[in-house]
């Protein structure tokens, strides 16, 4: 230091250093802004670097998404599928299969019981804690118990309880307990009798319980509870299986027999079919008395009962646990009494041997009574000589079995002869129950014989039975009318909707249709359905007509079927009458005779055959002009091929479906080969064997009969047909009968619950938010009567007859309804209660119901009440007015008998529909007057969907709407399949698309259908949250340079804890409803350019109706509360040269008057941003406003201003070189002066 002064030149270097110092850094900081900045206007997107990192972020958490880890066990076990009978067979490979049949004359339903859950062991030994379980609720007094309920002994003992072990014969004991039942069945199940001891504990005494410590008795109560499917409930305790297929094998001589000391049988749930063993399994306990080993558990497995490495009987016995114990069947037989009640030179019988409970009703009458929990028995019951005994079957039985009762067929049923008449028809009803813990043995033997009856069956439109319905039919001209008033046979269908055809002299024979026909004097018939069931429309007389075919065989046509869809099934009884059997194959000249070897590992099968009329002209016999076809009329028929592949899949069809023994031939009561052939199509009429000369006359079908060997028609491959032979077309003798099946169409009605819209309410599968509707009857002067007929709940199941499927919907009546619609009355419908969140709909519907169908008024009626809310009067609402009620009105469905006539076939004259409108009014007395259709008239055209699904309101037998080319329309809908009718009545008149001669008016031959949907108003209020963006300093383009859409985005938070509120959302084009949860968030954003100026600002959200920009979706509020959001705008990643704006605007939504209808107040603090009404201010008060400024760089260089980053760039790099230069010059100058900085 001189002087105490600074050198300039250590100032100046200094200083200079300092300045270029600053300017590089300032360079730097340039160079890096303009490189941020890009182009004038470039997205503010990630780096490389950034998206690199998050692509490796995405690819890490896609992989931490795939699941490594093993299954956990529950996940395993959801994999497993459940055993059943042919899969454990697999398993137990060393058990070999025997063929079970089942005679065509017969059904059987089996039942399980159950008393804490069905698939749960009965082992539970606190007898008082299972007396009201299961099978046991519901006040039972029959009771399935693993102890002795009360005194053992039966009716041998002093207080015997129908709930104890009867006793062992070794002990003078034993035997049935008789009496159980009452002697006639109710309603065609047994009754229990009264009067009769049936708990309380005993003491022991010589083995034996004879003392009792109660008097309690039993009450009457019916036993349809256990073998009605319709009753037999798993709630309950119990679940049906019907129609099982193949417990009983076929043997000599028509013999038909069962027995569990020979094969185990097991029943496959699934198919409900039984598989039979050739081993039994199953050994006596060690601790019954009775040690009859090979017992009898259908609901257990192969792989239970058999060891499954040698395929021998397992260690099991008959008290183990592991042992389905509870169980009961249900055979019925119909069966003709032979001449001199033999068959094939034997007697005719029905033999029993088990244990516990069984009742053999003949007629409805009992003939063998052998009830209780007894050791195994012996019913036998001989139709030759009348004889009906029963006697000790046990292993204790000896060599002289005791006999406990002895009767006969004369004194239980009160004939005048020994056994019935010849040619006499009767019903053999067979009910078995397994009640204990203990053995359970089954015998059965019967060679019952079968003719085809005439029989009526009624059938509402699916083919339910409808009982209690009396027919008369009456001798009549050509022309279908009566001729006689005396009536030649009439009848009363029963519980399963039929009766068979009998004669006028009380000696129960079957009334033949050659009797009928009185060798030509009385071809033609009229049968008369003399009143309609209750709920019905009444079905139309239908015209039968007898003809003979070229054997002079008589059979029977309905001459008028598509004006009632009445029709004559046939039933046809073929009897090989040739002393010996031939057939031939295609490829082969010489007849190949049909051996008893042959029969013995084969079978004479009948295949039903359907001409095909596209490739082959009428009369043709080709192979090829004949389709096999399998089916029956309820699901249809498809055809199978032709030739011996298209009859050998057929056939395999038919065992797969049926059995064996469907429509299989089997030696008959003389010892001949005889089939009852099953589900034949169309009518007899039109087959090949049927009419006298088939070059002539209109032939649709035949029937061909074919021999195949056993194990082509057990075996899947239908291309392997060596070894079958086609019989020869002569020596049969067929016997004809008709089931007469008469339609009854089910009076319904359908009511939806929709919104204001037409909108279904849905209840998503619960009923959750069930809607109310009650259906009054009208008390004949103009307004509903003060009782409520019925009332239904709506819910998202299938309503009406089970197939019909609406969302919301109900049907009066419902399935369990006895509040039935009955004709040439009318009624009111009305809604009850509202879905929660709607406003109830007080409108009322008024509904008549005439002998044309069920119809509704679209015009809703108000009620005129008096001071005390009575019903005085009801006013129609102006047609026009708002009432929120509509109905439509479609085809319904086609009833069942008229399946087969809507088929795929192109000549089916019911496979195309035509549906066009009709409007009614109503007159001064109430009734409908109908406007004729004219071509102006809307019209929806129609195919009949055979065996077709889909989500439409049609019914199984129904059709869909196809368009001009004759498409199906997808999807079908409500609106596309039926007619909407805002005011007045309406209906549906149909007719074939194509018209025939035989059919022009297909109406009467479908249900039609009535919805009426009544709409409520919502009760919640929705808001919808609208802003506004203005932008200062610059306009905002709305796009990047190279064209990107690019917006200001805006964040909804829900920051309360008040009630439910929900948002639409839409995916895919399906729009869902969304919570919007506490802390949940929605967004919303500006669209597109955004003009510089408060009046140029964008709207957020909705005005008038209209939406602007891309808005928050609209909220949805039910319930009263006050709800808190936060409004912000995003401003993670600001655009550079753009200051955001930070605000965060704190919203209250006050909702109020949820009671009636919610009300709605949107307030930022008290400044009030909309009204109840839901109408945003056009002021500036009461608005959310978010406003972004465009900064200059001359006031903020480095966030933006008016000039450009290339600018700048190049500024900085002349800053950048001026600098370098100066530093080098100090340097130089330094460095001469020998200085130092």
């Amino acid at each position: 230091m001189v002087n105490g002064k600074k050198p300039w030149h250590n100032v100046s270097a200094r200083f200079i250093a300092a300045v270029s110092a600053a300017a590089m850094i300032a360079t730097l900081t340039i160079s890096g802004t303009a490189f941020a900045l890009g182009n004038d206007a470039t997205d503010s997107g990630t780096s490389d670097a950034d998206q690199s990192s998050t692509s490796i972020s995405q690819n890490t958490a896609k992989q931490a998404g795939e699941s490594t880890e093993p299954q956990s066990d529950t996940q395993q076990e959801s994999s497993k599928t459940a055993d059943t009978p042919a899969t454990t067979a697999a398993r137990a490979a060393n058990v070999g299969t025997v063929v079970g049949a089942t005679p065509s004359n017969t059904t059987m339903d089996l039942f399980d019981y159950w008393l804490t859950g069905q698939n749960n062991r009965d082992d539970n030994d606190d007898i008082a804690a299972t007396l009201t379980q299961g099978i046991n609720s519901n006040g039972h007094e029959l009771k399935f118990l693993r102890k002795s309920y009360g005194t053992e002994g039966g009716k041998l003992a002093e207080n015997g309880s129908l709930n104890a072990w009867t006793g062992s014969s070794a002990y003078n004991r034993g035997g049935p307990f008789s009496g159980m039942v009452d002697k006639t069945l109710s309603n065609g199940y047994p009754m229990l009798n009264a009067g009769q001891y049936y708990q309380g504990q005993g003491t022991s005494e010589d083995n034996n319980r004879s003392k009792t410590d109660t008097n309690v008795t039993t009450q009457q109560q019916s036993l349809s509870y256990l073998f009605n499917p319709q009753e037999c409930l798993p709630d309950n305790g119990c679940a049906a299986y019907q129609n099982v297929t193949g417990l009983l094998q076929q043997g000599t001589n028509g013999i038909y027999s069962y027995d569990s000391q020979q094969n185990f049988a097991s029943i496959d749930t699934t198919t409900n079919k039984f598989t039979l063993y050739n081993a039994p399994a199953v050994n006596a306990g060690t601790a019954v008395a009775d040690q009859s080993d090979g017992q009898f558990f259908p609901f257990n497995t192969a792989d239970q009962v058999f060891n499954s490495n040698n395929g021998t009987q397992s260690t099991l016995t008959s008290t183990d646990q592991v042992l389905n114990h509870y169980f009961g069947l249900h055979m019925s037989t119909t069966f003709t009494q032979p001449s001199g009640g033999q068959v094939n030179g034997q007697d005719m019988v029905f033999n029993f041997t088990g244990d516990d409970d069984v009742w053999v009703f003949i007629d409805g009458k009992l003939v063998g009574d052998v009830g209780g929990l007894h050791d195994r028995l012996s019913l036998s019951i001989n139709f030759r000589t009348g004889n009906v005994t029963v006697a000790d079957g046990s292993s204790n039985a000896g060599s002289n079995p005791r006999t406990y009762s002895s009767t006969t067929l004369k004194d239980t049923l009160g004939l005048t002869n020994a056994t019935f008449t010849s040619g006499s028809e009767h019903t053999l009803d067979f009910f078995y129950l397994e009640r204990g813990n203990g053995n359970s043995n089954l015998k059965l033997e019967t060679n019952l014989v079968y003719h085809p009856a005439n029989e009526l069956l009624k059938v509402d439109q699916v083919g339910n039975p409808i009982p209690d319905v009396t027919f008369e039919l009456y001798e009549a001209n050509e022309n279908g009318v009566k001729t006689n008033e005396t009536s030649s046979a009439t009848g009363t269908t029963d519980a399963n909707g039929k009766f068979t055809f009998k004669n006028k002299d009380n000696t129960n024979k079957l009334l033949t249709l050659s009797e009928l026909y009185a060798d030509g004097v009385h071809p033609d018939y009229v049968l008369i359905e003399k009143a309609a069931p209750t709920g019905y429309r009444k079905a139309g007389d239908m015209h039968l007509r007898l003809q003979k075919d070229k054997q002079g065989n008589v059979y029977a046509t309905s001459v008028n079927k598509f004006e009632t869809g009445a029709i004559a099934v046939p039933r046809v009884q073929t009897t090989i009458t040739a002393t010996k059997i031939t057939g031939e194959r295609q490829s082969e000249t010489e007849k190949k005779t049909i051996t008893d070897d042959m029969l013995s590992s084969g079978r004479i099968v009948a295949v039903a055959m359907r001409f095909n009329s596209s490739t082959c002209s009428e009369g043709s016999t080709g192979v090829n002009c004949w389709q096999a076809v399998v089916g029956n009329a309820e699901n249809g028929w498809s055809e199978q091929g032709t030739g011996f592949a298209g009859v050998l899949k057929a056939a395999q069809q038919n065992y797969v479906q049926h059995g064996v023994d469907y429509n299989a031939f089997v030696k008959n009561e003389n010892g001949q080969w005889s089939a009852d052939v099953h589900d034949l199509p169309g009518e007899v009429g039109e087959y090949y064997y049927a009419v006298t000369d088939p070059t002539k006359a209109d032939v649709n079908y035949s029937i061909g009969y074919f021999y195949i060997p056993n194990s082509a028609i057990q075996n899947a491959d239908s291309t392997d047909t060596s070894g079958m032979y086609r019989l020869d077309s002569e020596g049969y003798d067929r016997q004809y009968a008709s089931v007469i099946e008469v339609p009854n169409i089910r009076n319904i009605l359908v009511v939806q619950k929709t919104d204001a819209d037409g909108n279904p309410i849905a209840n998503n599968g619960t009923t959750d938010n069930p809607a109310t509707f009650e259906l009054y009857e009208d008390d004949s002067t103009g307004k509903p009567k003060d009782e409520v007929y019925s009332t239904q709940q709506t819910t998202d199941q299938k309503v009406a007859d089970g197939r019909l499927g609406l969302t919301d919907a109900v049907s009066f009546p419902s399935s369990a309804d006895t509040a039935v619609l009955e004709t040439g009355k009318t009624y009111w419908v009305h809604e009850k209660t509202a879905p929660s969140g709607y406003v109830l709909n007080d409108h009322w519907v008024k509904v008549v119901v005439t002998d044309k169908g069920v119809h509704a008024d679209a015009t809703a009626y108000t009620a005129v009440k008096d001071a005390d809310g009575n019903i005085t009067s009801m006013t129609q609402v102006n047609p026009g007015a708002k009432d929120n009620v509509s109905v439509n009105e479609g085809l319904g469905t086609l009833v069942r008998t008229m399946t087969q006539w809507a088929g795929d076939g192109g000549d089916d004259p019911l496979q195309y529909i035509t549906g066009t409108l009709q409007t009614g009014s109503t007159a001064q007395d109430g009734s409908i007057t109908w406007n004729t259709p004219t071509d102006a008239d809307p019209r929806i055209k129609f195919q009949y969907g055979y065996g077709k699904t889909a989500d439409t309101p049609l019914l199984k037998y129904g059709y869909f709407s196809v368009d001009e080319n004759g498409n199906a329309k997808d999807p079908q809908t409500l609106d596309n399949t039926t007619f909407s009718v805002e005011d007045g009545y309406a209906d549906v008149t149909m007719r074939p698309t194509n018209l025939t001669a035989l059919l022009t008016d297909a109406t009467p031959l479908l249900t039609g259908s009535t919805i009426i949907r009544v709409g409520d108003e919502t009760t919640s209020v929705k808001v919808q949250l609208s802003f506004y963006k203005q932008v200062e300093g610059a306009d905002w383009p709305g796009k990047t340079a190279d064209n990107k859409d690019q917006n200001f985005s805006f964040t909804l938070t829900r920051t309360d804890n008040e009630g439910k509120v929900t948002y639409p959302t839409t995916e895919n084009g399906t729009t869902t409803t969304t919570e919007l949860v506490t802390n949940g968030t929605v967004s919303a954003s500006t669209s597109g350019k955004i003009e510089q100026g408060g009046t140029n600002r964008q709207l957020v959200g909705v005005k008038d109706n209209q939406p602007s920009a891309n808005p928050l979706p609209e909220l949805t509020f039910t319930k009263n509360g006050t709800y808190t959001f936060t409004l912000k705008e995003d401003t993670a990643n600001p655009v550079s040269g753009w200051k955001y704006d930070d605000t965060t605007h704190t919203i209250t939504i006050e909702v109020t008057g949820c009671e009636t209808r919610c009300v709605a107040t949107v307030k930022e603090g008290n400044t009030v941003i909309s009204a109840p009404d839901g109408n945003t201010s056009d002021t500036q008060s009461g608005e959310i406003v978010f406003t972004n400024r465009f900064i200059a760089v001359s006031s903020l260089p480095l966030t933006g201003g008016d000039a450009s980053a290339r600018d700048w760039l190049i500024g900085g790099s002349i800053f950048a070189i001026a600098a370098a230069l100066a530093l080098a010059a100090t340097y130089e100058y330094r460095k001469r002066k020998n200085l130092t900085f």
